[in-house]
């Protein structure tokens, strides 16, 4: 077959090639390009990717950042979903996701939780990762590959005697997703191209896969440390794709999919981020596909890495452009102000509140992804919004950390019929992580019985059985932020005045999140830049920021205070 005749494809630059990089970002691939999804990701931190078959001599240097060497199975777990998010993003409505794990049993030496080995469940664990995380992608099949010629190494447990026998793993598990989305239409000629027989269907679709472990026959025998068989490839193939499709493997390894997918008259496109198997990969594709990616020079951050293009840079354009040009797991804060849908302008219009919240999903989802792990999200909003946002970052996995009020000392357009409303509501997330950043002392307000307080200096108050004395630097900050709004701030003889931006927050508010919920130096993210307040306090306290502003008018002023700010710094 020429892969080049299909015309549905021939110009797309990724076909049939592999790349040498990292499947967090495939940046060479568009939005809905794939059909099929077939691979094996890393065995958590059992095997050594930079080592043979054997485990035994070193090929190449571990790549730094490398999945397969993070210790934590939590954040293994984490940043294998940056992949899945991408295949997510990569994938044809109704396009099937297959992936192959094993469970992961550790040497008893190496973890140790209940006096046996501890087992991790891998096809448990990225499937609650999926199905959480992933809004458009939805379980269909899981099968059961029986490995008919299991390894010579035994579990032993406490054999010969009881209790603590182990089960001596010879299954591992294909699991089979789709993303939402009708199937698409193919001409007679492919659908005769790509007929499974009845024999071949009634045996691919039993639910336990006899198959045996590949050997010497396999070209990247003892070269690679988790070979995948063909046969499971060649029924996954088979089955959920057509001839012609374009069948994408994240973690390409010695290419076994990518091998298979060609012979069965498929495209492919692979990712892998050991350089070193690109010998085994050209072999078995018996042509050079293997390319380096040319990813942008990065600026790291204390979490992650940022295109130096975007830092201290507000882009003019849309959210979701801006946002898809960032890594994941990059920023360690985000202080969002996006709109609320009380019609303030155009860009603050849907015609319902479900379409508004569809469009707030959208954009949280990833701004979810491209906070770094313990990476805080301040989001402005209204209480009823806030609600259905919190529920949203929950059911993604976010954690909740505080409901802070806005005392305005302002309000919207007064009513006789409820109570006025005065308040807006932040709601503070963080992202799972162990490295979640919080300094309460520099964000210290003045106490408020001056005279108590004063009195308290010099002897104290008797408290719980202790002496308590004032902080210099006031009280602890509460949930509850008593801030005038800039609408209320610019009144002249008692009138409103029109301020720049129609929801401009006060920058001591701002302040107030940067300097408790980030370092100097860190970067902060804001895509809904507006005029620029979140720029202007993180250029004021030594911190970097990003983000992006649609209206043309708004990004001008936003630059306008922005460069003020850096030739008075």
């Amino acid at each position: 077959m020429e892969f080049d005749s299909i015309k549905m494809n021939k110009d797309h630059s990724a076909l049939n090639k592999v790349f040498l990089g990292d499947a967090r970002k495939m940046s060479e691939i568009g939005d809905s390009f794939v059909d099929t999804i077939i691979t094996s990701p890393p065995y958590f931190s059992i095997k050594d990717y930079s080592k043979d078959g054997y485990q035994n001599l070193s090929h190449s240097k571990k790549v730094a950042g490398q999945i397969g060497d993070i210790s934590q199975f939590d954040e293994f777990i984490s940043e294998l979903t940056e992949v899945w998010r991408e295949c997510e993003r990569v994938l044809k409505p109704n396009g099937k996701l297959i992936i192959n794990t094993p469970l992961v049993p550790m040497l008893k030496r190496d973890m140790s939780t209940h006096e046996n080995r501890h087992i991790f469940d891998l096809n448990s664990a990225i499937q609650q990762s999926i199905l959480t995380c992933l809004s458009s992608i939805y379980l269909v099949d899981t099968y059961i590959w029986n490995r008919t010629n299991s390894s010579k190494k035994l579990m032993f447990g406490s054999y010969p005697y009881p209790p603590n026998f182990y089960a001596q793993n010879t299954v591992e598990f294909v699991t089979v997703y789709v993303k939402a989305g009708k199937s698409r239409k193919v001409s007679d000629i492919v659908k005769n191209k790509s007929r499974v027989s009845q024999t071949e269907w009634v045996e691919f679709t039993k639910q336990i896969w006899d198959i045996p472990i590949p050997n010497k026959s396999d070209k990247a025998f003892g070269k690679h440390t988790a070979l995948m068989p063909e046969e499971i490839v060649r029924r996954c193939v088979r089955l959920y794709s057509f001839f012609g499709d374009v069948v994408l493997d994240p973690f390409a390894g010695s290419g076994t999919t990518l091998k298979v997918a060609k012979e069965l008259g498929r495209n492919f496109i692979g990712y892998e981020l050991v350089e070193n198997y690109s010998d085994v990969i050209n072999e078995k594709l018996e042509a050079n596909v293997c390319i380096k990616t040319s990813r942008t020079k990065e600026v790291p951050t204390k979490s992650g890495t940022v295109p130096s293009r975007f830092v201290n840079k507000i882009q003019n354009c849309d959210v979701f452009e801006f946002l898809n040009e960032q890594s994941s797991n990059s920023v360690p804060l985000a202080c969002v102000d996006p709109p609320y849908n009380l019609g303030k302008g155009i860009w603050d219009t849907w015609p319902s509140h479900a379409a508004f919240m569809a469009f707030t999903k959208q954009w949280l989802d990833e701004v979810f992804r491209v906070l770094a792990p313990g990476g805080g999200l301040f989001v402005f909003n209204t209480p009823r919004n806030c609600a259905f946002i919190l529920a949203h970052a929950e059911a993604r996995g976010m954690d909740y950390e505080n409901w802070i009020t806005w005392d305005k000392r302002d309000g919207f357009a007064s009513t006789k019929k409820r109570f006025v409303p005065a308040q807006e509501t932040i709601l503070y997330l963080s992202k799972p992580g162990p490295s979640k950043y919080f300094d309460a002392d520099v964000v210290r307000v003045p106490y408020e019985s001056t005279d108590r307080i004063a009195a308290a200096e010099k002897k104290g108050i008797l408290k719980n059985g202790k002496r308590w004395f004032p902080n210099k630097n006031g009280k602890l900050c509460t949930d509850v932020w008593h801030i005038t709004s800039e609408r209320h701030k610019t009144k002249v003889n008692g009138r409103i005045v029109p301020t720049e931006h129609p929801t401009q927050k006060p920058i001591e508010m701002i302040e107030r999140i940067l300097k408790s919920a980030s370092r100097p130096g860190d970067i902060v993210l804001d895509c809904f830049m507006g005029t620029g307040t979140t720029a202007v306090a993180a250029l004021r306290h030594d911190r970097r920021f990003i983000g992006c502003e649609l209206d043309p008018t708004y990004y001008k002023n936003a630059m306008l205070r922005i460069n003020q700010e850096f030739k008075s710094s």
